[in-house]
């Protein structure tokens, strides 16, 4: 998990740089970067939650 999210983190900076050097258009960008910061999130948190698990 902790391979996904940095792979997941590292396709939002590629994005970045697609959208600052004007690759990629704005709704693109809107539309693939929001996906990939939910993504980012729900892994985080199931990263989380298996973590907690193996604590109890």
């Amino acid at each position: 998990m902790t391979y996904a999210l940095a792979s997941c983190d590292e396709t939002k900076a590629h994005l970045e740089l697609l959208h600052e050097t004007g690759s990629l258009s704005p709704e693109r960008f809107q539309y693939f970067y929001g996906n990939y910061r939910k993504i980012g999130a729900m892994l985080y948190n199931l990263r989380q939650s298996v973590i907690s698990g193996h604590a109890n």
